[in-house]
């Protein structure tokens, strides 16, 4: 058995967050279990589906060793195992066989695919301190550690390339819409294992356009952007410098910090439940009473790109897509987000509220959505999947 709490409907959302974007479903009653968008009016039932969440923390361990360690050095060196710890929250369906009294409700598990459940999205961070040789840091984390503790100041940064420096380039090339300052100077860039193939991209980009860098910037900004091989000899200079200057026992910190995205996967919690109150059922598993999913004539992907309708055959399970829910009794309307986990048949699928972290009150809402329903899928960028040009709104 695992340590676990029951995740309570009324309990877990029982003050409105101003910043939750759910805060515009103005009829939320927490007392009742959640039905789709809405709160579940009728009475419960024999024979209901129903979920209930759990909520428990669970220690992962965290895979550094491979990717910022020498792995020659690492066998002479004693590293401890280090693990981040998240909320872990399951969904697990289970189905009415009698209803004694509200506090007294007997139930059995169910399951989808036979023996998974709904693992919910959750989020973690992790930072420890420990001290190592400088000799078992890969060499461009150890010129990071270099820069990060020695070099940097605030007004005068160092930077990795990332896609957004990508995106800037290609900006200026189309409108020249960009200030000299903005382009790091090659002294000022450092490279990671996952973002050399970048770099190169983003010097390739400039040289190719070289001509309309000099016709807006001046001659003398490819010197200060320099190239590839200045950047890549500019990095052995800080990294002799930072064997030359650091101790032999350095102090790193290890950091870590992502999204676990909801799936439907095995349980790895642990119970023996069969009896539960009213207050612990979160969800009926029911069809939708105040709210309807639009269908949409149109379908784009997440550049707002019209694609051939002929993409809803290839939707999947995982893919992340856009649905218009409305209420017609107060015209509310709202595009959201969800991430398919499970299919139900051959256009219609299990979906899952794809939530923001910085909006962490969002109810996690469920919805069987028909591909004809999505507006927008993420991803099928490719021009075989494509109908016109660029567009601004559905």
């Amino acid at each position: 058995m695992n340590n676990f709490k029951i995740i309570k409907r009324k309990s877990n959302y029982s003050k409105k967050s101003k910043d939750s974007l759910l805060n515009d479903f103005n009829d939320r009653d927490y007392n009742k279990p959640l039905s789709g968008c809405s709160n579940y009016e009728k009475k419960l039932k024999v024979n209901d589906i129903i979920g209930i969440k759990f909520k428990m923390k669970r220690n992962v361990k965290i895979d550094y060793l491979t990717k910022i360690f020498n792995q020659d050095v690492l066998q002479e060196c004693k590293i401890p195992d280090l693990y981040y710890q998240y909320d872990h929250i399951e969904e697990h369906m289970f189905k009415i066989n009698e209803i004694i009294n509200m506090n007294k409700i007997l139930i059995r598990p169910v399951y989808l695919d036979n023996d998974k459940v709904i693992h919910h999205e959750s989020y973690y961070e992790f930072t420890k301190k420990i001290d190592i040789p400088k000799k078992l840091l890969k060499k461009e984390y150890l010129i990071e550690y270099y820069i990060e503790n020695f070099l940097e100041e605030d007004l005068d940064f160092y930077t990795t390339i990332t896609q957004w420096h990508l995106d800037d380039v290609n900006l200026f090339i189309k409108t020249n819409d960009f200030k000299q300052k903005s382009f790091r100077s090659f002294k000022k860039i450092y490279i990671l294992p996952n973002t050399k193939k970048i770099t190169k991209k983003y010097f390739d980009l400039i040289y190719q356009n070289q001509e309309i860098f000099i016709n807006n910037l001046g001659p003398d900004i490819l010197k200060h952007i320099g190239t590839y091989q200045d950047v890549v000899e500019n990095n052995e200079k800080i990294y002799q410098e930072a064997i030359t200057n650091l101790n032999d026992i350095i102090k790193y910190e290890i950091g870590d910090c992502g999204e676990i995205e909801a799936k439907l996967e095995k349980p790895y919690l642990s119970h023996n439940i069969f009896q539960i109150k009213k207050e612990d059922v979160y969800r009926v598993y029911n069809k939708e009473e105040n709210y309807r999913i639009q269908l949409s004539n149109y379908i784009y992907n997440n550049d707002k790109q019209k694609l051939k309708d002929s993409v809803r055959k290839l939707i999947r399970v995982n893919d992340k897509v856009a649905i218009k829910i409305i209420n017609d009794e107060t015209n509310e309307k709202f595009s959201l987000y969800f991430k398919l986990i499970y299919k139900l048949s051959n256009n219609n699928f299990l979906g899952i509220l794809f939530h923001n972290k910085f909006f962490d009150d969002h109810e996690d809402i469920i919805l069987n959505i028909n591909t004809k329903q999505v507006q927008e899928v993420y991803g099928f960028q490719s021009k075989h999947f494509l109908m016109s040009e660029l567009v601004t709104d559905n």
